[in-house]
């Protein structure tokens, strides 16, 4: 780092002492559009200045030796000038790591300044920025647990700018994780970021964590961000940083676009949730004994500080416990901290059912009965049961089963428009494919229904056996058409194979007379005599590129056209539609 300019040394010193920070505010808006959550403290050097820009103005402050100095003040005058402004919601302060680890009292200091200024210390969030956290993440911790017990949030600002994300967030389990703004500004032109940015979503709900998409600068990004789920939203397109925190709330809706994932569907933790009272650490025993006792239906009862779980008493570990001699004489006036379990299974309202089920069978707990914690953004909001929880989730595949074909159990309809929904929505490059059976009616009305339905689940089989669950998507319209969704670029080796094992085991399905004439005497539509082949496979395809932006009544347009040109080929056939071309091809085999 180059040394600084005496001038700007001087300057830093004026700055300092005369506490002369500009501090801006951005707002951070729920992703719904329905309230400000809060503002982001920017902080900047006096107006005309040399230092006026945050990097030269904490440049010259770390090469004086005056980091942890300057980030104070700037921490001081944020807090004063908030609390202030009378402005509702959160208030996001950036604390460098080197204040974290290098001030002993920053958290007396917070809580004074907070009481001077009018605010609750739960009203601060405390971010720590990602870069240079990785040289010591004990200390971090230990050193963000007295700003946790003042009640502050804790946030890992920039996540993915550095290189120890995922570490950092499993150590410092943040209540807030804000994104670095190279996802959102990747998010229209890259699909694996928008894959990447659901993994990071379903991770943060699983640990109670609330995501923030820094960066939103095109309506585009704000569309596809509410589409993937995030919790707040922040960027010059909403609103750049002003010298006041906004009071009132802007309309943040370009259009009819759902706030979350679509595709997703699944139930969560939250439909689970059981209100019961919690627990304060010093409740003594025999207070937890009278309550168990006064209320035959309850379990268990959570432990909490703070608003935030902390541990979980069960009602007959405890009871069994207090049933040996001398037991209640000993632990009747003492805390319930002594007897709870102080690592409790605790899940977010907003988690997946299935990710519930993986959190809660995977622990020690073999008890079908037993509770488990359930909390909203952190905070305890009640209990769920685990048998509930596998009565939901039963629930839920039976009501997938409604929605799928009766025959194949492949998703229908309403699934299949939800996948495409998502695909479009996100842009992410994909084929659509239409596979429908040449010759199937002359079959059925030969072999009868039972038959003809074997050649349907095994054509559901076929295709099942060329597509990646976690990337591809296979559905049943009805009868003998079927989608087929791939993300593979080797798509056209897939739907090869699948016309090449189709054809090698259709014949399996006929009498030998009928496989000696290659086909069924019978009659057409006009009522005339006609041999009809054996049957064949037809599959129009659509190629969606991530540029593309489609409408899903034209995709299907577009899809229907494809696979008419690919029934109107004789024998097994594949016809593509790119753009306004179709162009139609024999099957072939490709290697």
């Amino acid at each position: 780092m180059e040394k600084p300019l005496q001038s700007d040394v001087q300057e830093l010193a004026l700055i300092i002492e005369r506490r002369t920070i500009d501090t801006l505010f951005q707002p951070v808006f729920d992703a719904r559009g329905e309230r400000i959550h809060g503002h982001e403290a920017l902080s900047r050097g006096p107006a005309g200045s040399a230092l006026r820009g945050p990097l030269d103005l904490l440049a010259a402050a770390h090469s004086e030796g005056r980091s942890i100095e300057l980030d104070l003040l700037m921490i001081d005058l944020a807090i004063e000038r908030f609390g202030a402004s009378g402005a509702p919601g959160h208030l996001f302060i950036n604390v460098l790591p080197a204040t974290l680890l290098g001030c002993d009292d920053l958290a007396t200091r917070i809580g004074k300044g907070t009481t001077q200024a009018g605010l609750r210390a739960r009203d601060l969030v405390i971010e720590v920025t990602e870069h240079g956290l990785a040289a010591d993440t004990g200390r971090i911790h230990a050193s963000v647990q007295p700003l946790r017990r003042l009640g502050c949030g804790i946030a890992i600002d920039d996540l993915g700018a550095g290189s120890s994300g995922l570490k950092i967030w499993s150590e410092l389990r943040p209540d807030y994780v804000k994104l670095d703004s190279y996802f959102t500004a990747q998010i229209e032109r890259d699909h694996l970021v928008s894959e990447m940015m659901r993994s990071m979503l379903s991770m943060a709900h699983v640990m109670g964590s609330r995501v923030v998409a820094e960066g939103v600068e095109t309506e585009r990004q704000l569309e596809l961000l509410r589409v993937l789920g995030v919790d707040y939203l922040q960027g010059f397109y909403l609103r750049r940083p002003q010298s006041e925190p906004l009071r009132e709330m802007p309309r943040l809706d370009p259009g009819s676009v759902p706030v979350r994932d679509n595709l997703g569907g699944a139930t969560c933790a939250g439909e689970l949730l059981i209100e019961r009272p919690a627990l304060n650490p010093k409740t003594r025993i025999e207070e937890v004994v009278a309550l168990f006792h006064a209320h035959e239906d309850w379990d268990s009862l959570a432990v909490v500080a703070d608003d935030k779980p902390v541990g979980l008493v069960r009602r007959d570990t405890l009871l069994t416990m207090l049933s040996r001699p001398l037991y209640p004489e000993i632990y009747n006036r003492k805390p319930v901290t002594r007897v709870m379990e102080n690592q409790p299974v605790v899940v977010d309202t907003r988690a997946r059912l299935d990710q519930v089920s993986r959190m809660v069978t995977g622990t020690d707990t073999r008890r079908i009965n037993e509770d488990f914690l359930i909390s909203h953004h952190g905070k305890y909001a009640g209990v769920g049961r685990t048998i509930e929880l596998l009565r939901q989730i039963t629930a839920q595949q039976v009501q997938a089963a409604k929605q799928s074909n009766p025959l194949t159990l492949l998703p229908g309809n309403r699934e299949i428009e939800q996948h495409l929904f998502r695909l479009l929505a996100l842009r992410v490059p994909f084929v659509m494919c239409h596979a429908d059976i040449d010759h199937f009616k002359p079959y059925n009305d030969a072999y009868g229904y039972r038959q003809g339905d074997q050649v349907l689940l095994h054509l559901a089989d076929l295709l099942r056996g060329i597509t990646t669950p976690d990337e591809d998507f296979v559905g049943h319209i009805g009868g003998d058409d079927y989608i087929l969704v791939l993300r593979a670029p080797d798509w056209q080796r897939r739907i090869n194979k699948l016309l090449d094992s189709f054809g090698a085991s259709v014949s399996n399905f006929y009498a030998d007379e009928h496989r000696a004439l290659g086909g069924i005497d019978g009659v057409d539509r006009d009522g005339l005599p006609r041999r009809f082949p054996t049957m064949t496979l037809s599959v129009g395809v659509v190629s969606v590129t991530g540029d593309d932006v489609a409408q899903q009544n034209e995709l299907m347009h577009a899809l229907q056209r494809a696979k008419s040109q690919a029934k109107s080929i004789k024998g097994h056939a594949i016809a593509l539609v790119k753009g306004d071309s179709t162009t139609p091809e024999r099957r072939q085999s490709i290697a």
